[in-house]
C-alpha cells in the first residue's frame, strides 16, 4: 500500500517540534500497516535565513528533501507575503 500524506503541519530539520503529532501518527501508521508512505509538507518561501530575520528565517533553512523516521519528506514551497496570511 502506498501513502501520500500532504500537511503544512509537519516537523523539518529547521523546526523538529513544529506539527510532531502528525509525524508521530504517520509514523505509528506506517509502522502498522507497512505501507510506504511519504510526505509533502510545505513550508512558507523566505529568501534570507540570517537569525534577523526571526522566525521566517527557519522557513529559509528548512531542507528541500529529508528523511525522517524512515519517512520521505519532501518541503516544497509557496509564497506568502509575512504578517498577512501568518500571525
Amino acid at each position: 500500500m502506498k501513502i501520500l500524506t500532504v500537511s503544512t503541519l509537519y516537523p523539518n530539520a529547521a523546526q523538529p517540534s513544529h506539527g510532531v503529532f502528525v509525524e508521530n501518527r504517520i509514523d505509528f501508521f506506517r509502522r502498522r500497516t507497512k505501507a510506504d508512505v511519504k510526505v509533502i509538507a510545505p513550508v512558507p518561501w523566505f529568501p534570507f535565513s540570517a537569525p534577523a530575520f526571526g522566525r521566517y528565517a527557519r522557513f529559509a533553512a528548512a531542507p528541500g528533501r529529508e528523511t525522517r523516521r524512515g519517512i520521505e519528506v519532501r518541503h516544497p514551497r509557496y509564497a506568502i507575503p509575512p504578517k498577512i496570511g501568518m500571525t
